[in-house]
């Protein structure tokens, strides 16, 4: 767990949020890089490049310390980089369907995903949720008409 007294998610500075990482262990990590994600900004990290740059050239350099400071940056790059991946994958079926429920022709717009190889599982699983919900919902219509567009969908459907 993180320090007591810690401020959650309003950090004053980004020597805050580094000190922070520092002292959570190391089992809760990922899960707290996670949650910050949005304190991880380019300044953030360029904050975090001085701080190692100013220990590694300091006339009282810490060797330990500065260790610490640059398995944390690596760390937390990869960290962003995982979940920033995640929620692109996650959010891009959502957008496609967004897309593809909302364009005036259907049927242009499914060759042009077909064609960009934008027509993949998740997508058509979404789909299949906003069916079920539709149907659940008591909307008969909407259900029928997104089994029709899911239907025609999965000619297009592209497995690897």
């Amino acid at each position: 767990m993180g320090p007591r007294g810690y401020s959650g998610s309003s950090a004053r500075t980004h020597a805050e949020t580094v000190q922070y990482f520092l002292e959570t262990e190391q089992d809760e990590l990922e899960y707290e890089a996670a949650r910050r994600r949005p304190l991880l900004t380019p300044d953030f990290f360029a904050q975090l490049t001085q701080a190692i740059g100013e220990e590694r050239f300091s006339s009282t350099s810490n060797a330990g310390r500065l260790a610490e400071l640059e398995r944390l940056q690596e760390f937390l790059q990869a960290a962003v980089a995982a979940v920033d991946a995640t929620v692109a994958a996650r959010s891009a079926p959502a957008e496609r369907l967004r897309r593809l429920l909302s364009a005036p022709d259907k049927k242009a717009t499914l060759l042009q995903m077909a064609g960009d190889g934008e027509i993949d599982r998740p997508l058509l699983d979404l789909l299949q949720q906003n069916i079920e919900a539709a149907n659940g919902a008591g909307q008969a219509q909407a259900a029928e008409f997104m089994s029709k567009v899911r239907a025609a969908a999965m000619k297009f459907l592209i497995t690897t």
